[in-house]
Protein backbone atom coordinates (compact mmCIF):
# COMPACT_ATOMS: atom_id res chain seq x y z
CA UNK A 1 0.00 0.00 0.00
CA UNK A 2 2.73 2.19 0.68
CA UNK A 3 4.42 1.29 -2.28
CA UNK A 4 1.02 2.65 -4.36
CA UNK A 5 1.12 5.89 -2.13
CA UNK A 6 4.97 6.58 -3.29
CA UNK A 7 4.27 5.66 -7.45
CA UNK A 8 1.16 8.05 -7.57
CA UNK A 9 2.97 11.01 -5.50
CA UNK A 10 5.75 10.71 -7.83
CA UNK A 11 3.98 12.12 -10.80
CA UNK A 12 4.49 15.53 -12.34
CA UNK A 13 0.32 16.18 -10.73
CA UNK A 14 1.33 15.54 -7.38
CA UNK A 15 3.99 17.96 -7.62
CA UNK A 16 1.80 20.78 -9.22
CA UNK A 17 -0.71 20.27 -6.38
CA UNK A 18 2.35 20.30 -3.85
CA UNK A 19 3.93 23.57 -4.87
CA UNK A 20 0.36 25.12 -5.17
CA UNK A 21 -0.45 23.87 -1.10
CA UNK A 22 3.34 24.79 -0.77
CA UNK A 23 2.51 28.74 -2.23
CA UNK A 24 -0.92 29.28 -0.52
CA UNK A 25 1.01 28.59 2.66
CA UNK A 26 3.79 30.63 2.12
CA UNK A 27 1.44 33.79 1.25
CA UNK A 28 -1.68 33.25 3.56
CA UNK A 29 -0.40 31.06 6.82
CA UNK A 30 3.02 31.89 7.38
CA UNK A 31 2.52 35.49 8.01
CA UNK A 32 0.58 34.86 11.42
CA UNK A 33 3.63 33.81 12.43
CA UNK A 34 5.74 36.68 12.00
CA UNK A 35 3.28 39.46 12.78
CA UNK A 36 1.29 38.18 15.95
CA UNK A 37 -1.88 40.41 16.32
CA UNK A 38 -1.72 41.99 19.99
CA UNK A 39 -5.30 43.02 21.15
CA UNK A 40 -5.30 46.15 22.64
CA UNK A 41 -8.95 47.21 24.04
CA UNK A 42 -10.25 47.56 27.06
CA UNK A 43 -13.56 45.42 26.23
CA UNK A 44 -14.95 44.16 22.75
CA UNK A 45 -18.71 44.23 22.09
CA UNK A 46 -20.02 41.90 19.22
CA UNK A 47 -23.12 41.66 18.58
CA UNK A 48 -24.81 38.14 16.85
CA UNK A 49 -24.26 37.77 13.16
CA UNK A 50 -26.84 38.20 10.38
CA UNK A 51 -25.91 35.45 8.45
CA UNK A 52 -24.30 32.03 9.99
CA UNK A 53 -20.89 34.15 10.64
CA UNK A 54 -21.12 37.02 8.28
CA UNK A 55 -22.15 40.56 9.26
CA UNK A 56 -21.15 40.25 12.74
CA UNK A 57 -21.46 43.90 14.46
CA UNK A 58 -18.48 44.67 16.72
CA UNK A 59 -17.23 47.50 19.00
CA UNK A 60 -14.00 48.33 20.93
CA UNK A 61 -13.62 50.30 23.44
CA UNK A 62 -9.80 51.60 23.48
CA UNK A 63 -7.35 52.09 26.45
CA UNK A 64 -7.16 55.40 25.41
CA UNK A 65 -10.86 55.84 25.33
CA UNK A 66 -11.24 54.30 29.08
CA UNK A 67 -8.41 56.54 30.54
CA UNK A 68 -10.29 59.52 29.54
CA UNK A 69 -13.64 58.37 30.59
CA UNK A 70 -12.37 57.29 34.19
CA UNK A 71 -10.49 61.03 34.26
CA UNK A 72 -13.86 62.50 33.46
CA UNK A 73 -15.49 60.69 36.24
CA UNK A 74 -12.47 61.14 38.74
CA UNK A 75 -13.00 64.93 38.18
CA UNK A 76 -17.04 65.16 38.20
CA UNK A 77 -16.39 62.66 41.57
CA UNK A 78 -13.39 65.64 42.77
CA UNK A 79 -16.02 68.36 42.10
CA UNK A 80 -19.04 66.65 43.74
CA UNK A 81 -17.58 65.59 46.61
CA UNK A 82 -14.62 68.20 47.48
CA UNK A 83 -12.14 68.13 50.29
CA UNK A 84 -13.86 64.85 50.87
CA UNK A 85 -12.27 63.20 48.01
CA UNK A 86 -10.40 60.09 48.36
CA UNK A 87 -7.88 59.42 45.21
CA UNK A 88 -6.80 56.58 46.39
CA UNK A 89 -10.39 54.67 46.97
CA UNK A 90 -11.20 55.96 43.92
CA UNK A 91 -8.79 54.03 41.88
CA UNK A 92 -10.60 50.65 42.88
CA UNK A 93 -11.00 47.90 40.49
CA UNK A 94 -14.86 48.41 41.53
CA UNK A 95 -14.98 52.08 40.33
CA UNK A 96 -13.28 50.98 37.47
CA UNK A 97 -15.75 48.20 36.84
CA UNK A 98 -18.35 50.50 37.10
CA UNK A 99 -16.93 53.27 34.72
CA UNK A 100 -16.33 50.37 31.76
CA UNK A 101 -19.38 48.82 32.53
CA UNK A 102 -21.13 52.45 31.88
CA UNK A 103 -19.06 52.01 28.60
CA UNK A 104 -19.84 48.59 27.26
CA UNK A 105 -23.90 49.43 28.42
CA UNK A 106 -23.32 53.22 26.29
CA UNK A 107 -21.48 50.76 23.33
CA UNK A 108 -24.47 47.92 22.97
CA UNK A 109 -27.14 50.31 22.94
CA UNK A 110 -25.32 51.88 19.92
CA UNK A 111 -24.93 48.72 18.51
CA UNK A 112 -28.68 48.24 18.87
CA UNK A 113 -29.71 51.71 18.17
CA UNK A 114 -27.47 50.95 14.46
CA UNK A 115 -29.02 47.25 14.03
CA UNK A 116 -32.47 48.98 14.12
CA UNK A 117 -31.40 51.94 12.43
CA UNK A 118 -32.68 53.97 14.81
CA UNK A 119 -31.47 57.88 14.93
CA UNK A 120 -31.26 60.79 17.01
CA UNK A 121 -31.97 64.11 14.83
CA UNK A 122 -29.51 67.03 15.56
CA UNK A 123 -32.13 69.52 16.21
CA UNK A 124 -32.94 67.13 19.06
CA UNK A 125 -28.85 66.87 19.97
CA UNK A 126 -29.03 70.83 19.30
CA UNK A 127 -31.77 71.28 22.13
CA UNK A 128 -29.85 68.83 24.66
CA UNK A 129 -26.76 71.03 24.02
CA UNK A 130 -28.30 74.08 24.69
CA UNK A 131 -30.03 73.10 27.79
CA UNK A 132 -26.66 71.64 29.44
CA UNK A 133 -25.86 74.21 31.77
CA UNK A 134 -21.89 73.58 31.58
CA UNK A 135 -22.87 75.57 28.32
CA UNK A 136 -24.96 78.17 29.70
CA UNK A 137 -23.48 81.74 30.51
CA UNK A 138 -26.23 83.49 32.80
CA UNK A 139 -29.33 81.05 31.84
CA UNK A 140 -28.55 81.26 27.94
CA UNK A 141 -26.40 78.91 26.02
CA UNK A 142 -22.40 80.13 24.85
CA UNK A 143 -20.68 79.40 22.25
CA UNK A 144 -17.50 80.01 24.05
CA UNK A 145 -18.49 77.99 26.81
CA UNK A 146 -19.22 75.73 24.95
CA UNK A 147 -15.49 75.33 23.30
CA UNK A 148 -13.96 76.36 26.30
CA UNK A 149 -15.35 72.68 28.24
CA UNK A 150 -14.72 70.90 25.04
CA UNK A 151 -11.19 71.80 25.94
CA UNK A 152 -11.07 70.99 29.33
CA UNK A 153 -12.49 67.53 28.76
CA UNK A 154 -10.15 67.15 25.47
CA UNK A 155 -12.70 66.41 23.00
CA UNK A 156 -13.50 67.88 19.33
CA UNK A 157 -16.73 68.98 18.37
CA UNK A 158 -17.47 65.72 16.22
CA UNK A 159 -16.68 63.24 19.23
CA UNK A 160 -18.66 65.22 21.59
CA UNK A 161 -21.68 65.16 19.17
CA UNK A 162 -21.21 61.38 18.99
CA UNK A 163 -21.04 61.45 22.39
CA UNK A 164 -23.99 63.43 22.82
CA UNK A 165 -26.06 61.21 19.93
CA UNK A 166 -25.44 58.26 22.18
CA UNK A 167 -26.04 59.61 25.43
CA UNK A 168 -29.51 61.17 23.59
CA UNK A 169 -30.81 57.91 22.08
CA UNK A 170 -31.97 56.13 25.14
CA UNK A 171 -34.19 59.38 26.23
CA UNK A 172 -35.46 59.24 22.63
CA UNK A 173 -36.03 55.28 22.72
CA UNK A 174 -38.28 55.82 26.07
CA UNK A 175 -40.09 58.38 24.39
CA UNK A 176 -41.36 56.53 21.48
CA UNK A 177 -42.12 53.45 23.72
CA UNK A 178 -44.40 55.85 25.66
CA UNK A 179 -46.10 56.97 22.48
CA UNK A 180 -46.68 53.06 21.17
CA UNK A 181 -50.07 51.78 22.03
CA UNK A 182 -49.80 48.83 24.32
CA UNK A 183 -51.49 45.29 23.72
CA UNK A 184 -54.03 45.21 26.63
CA UNK A 185 -54.03 42.37 29.03
CA UNK A 186 -56.06 40.00 27.84
CA UNK A 187 -54.19 36.70 26.62
CA UNK A 188 -56.98 36.32 23.72
CA UNK A 189 -56.04 39.82 22.38
CA UNK A 190 -51.91 39.29 22.71
CA UNK A 191 -49.70 38.30 19.49
CA UNK A 192 -48.69 35.06 18.99
CA UNK A 193 -45.05 33.87 19.13
CA UNK A 194 -45.55 30.68 16.52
Amino acid sequence: MLQRIRDKSSGWIAFVILGLVIITMAFFGIESYFAPKVETFSAKIEGPAKFWIWGKQSREISQDEFRRRFEQVRVQERNRQGESFDSAAFESMDIKRQVLDAMVDQELLALVAERDGITVGEAEVAEELKATPEFQVNGAYSADQYRLALAAQGLSHAQFMARACAATWPSARSRARSSIPRWPATPSSRPSCA
